[in-house]
């Protein structure tokens, strides 16, 4: 038997809800999970952020000298920005089925 954190009483270990107070009942493994997901996402989305960025700034600084090289930068650069396009609608996508599934994460 565990006791619910919000009212104190005791329940069953299978209850997801407590039946006193309402209070929804996670797993501490779910949770973890959770949060491990999360930070990974917005590492995820930081890091296709930031290497776009970098190849338009090296691409820049090797125009005149590395043109070839430049332009190809530049490519790989702008693939990079349509992924994070993509990331970013696919992130929309869940946090809106997640809201709306009621499910919290913030």
């Amino acid at each position: 038997m565990k006791k619910c954190p919000k009212c104190g009483k005791a329940i069953d270990d299978e209850m997801v809800i407590c039946p006193s107070c309402g209070e929804r009942l996670q797993d501490s493994k779910l949770q973890n999970t959770e949060f491990i997901s999360i930070h990974l996402i917005r590492w995820l989305l930081l890091i296709s952020i930031i290497i776009p960025v970098v190849g338009f700034i090296i691409s820049l600084s090797l125009k005149n000298k590395y043109p070839l090289v430049s332009k190809m930068i530049t490519k790989f650069s702008t693939f990079g920005v349509a992924l994070l396009a993509m990331l970013f609608l696919l992130g929309a996508i869940c946090y809106i089925a997640m809201t709306l599934s009621g499910v919290s994460f913030l």
